[in-house]
């Protein structure tokens, strides 16, 4: 019995070690740790407006199909896109509405989430865009008209484009940002437009033409190197 309660009480101090704020900042991101404070998503994870199911392409499957026999490693990094979403082409001209729910552990005490950093393809940024709203929808509000609160934007017309995916980082400066999951409820919204695309830009696989998202990261990096 004597041993049983020593192995619950290492167990118990060794959990409140790995979930310690400042240790688990101070410990570095590249450090093997078993919790940092961020959390992220693939663009293709989320949830499509039911507006927007037939404007977008979620991952790209059939890349990985490979001949009767053939031995499935290695892959070549470079035609694995199944992370991605993108407008389809087919749509010249219009937008998308992806969205995704943002899971409460980053709420834990001690952690202020401040960076929102992006994965995407934005080739043109004359004729293509990416935006991504953080929002919170209040559980408990009083009776009146529903309203969710924009916390933050990332815009990717605040950046050049590139033939190339590319991260890029917004600061988040509101107290309000993942502060309370008792009375709000969080999430990302996505929205990828083009505007008259068609025979434009450099030439890229027909799935992936731009706009897409890759990933979304957010994490309080204040002290992280």
């Amino acid at each position: 019995m004597k041993n049983q309660i020593l192995l619950l009480l290492a167990a118990i101090s060794v959990l409140m070690s790995a979930c310690d704020p400042a240790k688990t900042r101070n410990a570095g991101k590249d450090a093997n740790i078993e919790f940092q404070p961020c959390w992220n998503t693939i663009g293709s994870a989320g949830s499509v407006d039911e507006s927007s199911i037939n404007a977008v392409v979620l991952g790209r499957v059939n890349e990985l199909l490979l001949p009767p026999n053939t031995d499935p490693l290695p892959i070549d990094n470079f035609t694995i896109h199944d992370a991605v979403a993108s407008l389809a082409p087919s749509v010249s001209t219009g937008a998308a509405t992806i969205r995704y729910n943002i899971d409460q552990f980053m709420g834990l005490p001690g952690y202020q989430p401040k960076s929102l950093r992006v994965r995407y393809l934005v080739t043109d940024k004359a004729k293509q865009r990416l935006l991504v709203f953080l929002k919170r929808y209040s559980i408990s509000s009083p009776p009146s008209p529903e309203k969710v609160e924009i916390l933050a934007i990332f815009d990717s017309n605040k950046f050049g484009s590139s033939p190339n995916y590319q991260t890029r980082e917004i600061t988040m400066n509101s107290d309000k940002v993942l502060a309370n999951y008792f009375e709000y409820a969080y999430y990302l919204e996505a929205q990828l437009v083009r505007v008259d695309q068609a025979g434009q830009g450099p030439q890229i696989p027909q799935a992936h033409k731009a706009p897409a998202v890759a990933a979304i990261s957010i994490c309080d990096m204040s002290n992280i190197d």
